[in-house]
């Protein structure tokens, strides 16, 4: 035996702007988690949630988000739902810290090819010009910024 949101269209949605039919939560789309895959996965009898309409040109387009569940079904739902949410964001830090890294390495070696050409500069500059004190001024902040190129200088 199936057991089945009350109120589910022919489409198998519950419209919501009228309101949430009788013991049951709407469950929204939030985190960019999918909330519907969740809840078939822990075997929840669910239907997706008709917030609305768009219009667009001459076209009316529901909008769907989230989910309908039982209240019965809700606390298991959620404590699932907390545990997926939170891998996600533990994925995405790491996402960020690995960015983060390669862009450390991009710009090192941007830093390196510009020292070398600084110091090419410096070699052809005349001694006691303006151009000279600009391209020390270059070099030293670049090798602040990126100590361990000083070895390979």
């Amino acid at each position: 035996m199936k057991i089945e949101i009350p109120n589910q269209n022919v489409y198998g949605n519950v419209n919501i702007i009228k309101g949430l039919p009788e013991f049951c939560v709407h469950i929204a789309n939030d985190y960019n988690c999918h909330v519907n895959a969740i809840a078939k996965r822990l075997q929840i009898p669910y239907a997706s949630a008709l917030v609305g309409w768009s219009r667009s040109g001459r076209w009316i387009r529901p909008i769907i988000d989230g989910i309908v569940i039982r209240e019965v079904d809700e606390e298991v739902f959620r404590i699932e739902f907390a545990k997926v949410v939170a891998k996600k964001i533990i994925k995405n830090q790491k996402c960020e810290a690995r960015h983060i890294i390669v862009a450390r390495q991009i710009d090192k070696s941007t830093a390196a090819i510009k020292l070398a050409e600084w110091f090419t500069k410096l070699k052809t500059a005349p001694k006691d010009s303006n151009r000279r004190a600009k391209l020390h001024k270059k070099i030293n902040r670049t090798l602040r910024e990126f100590p361990e190129l000083k070895i390979a200088m």
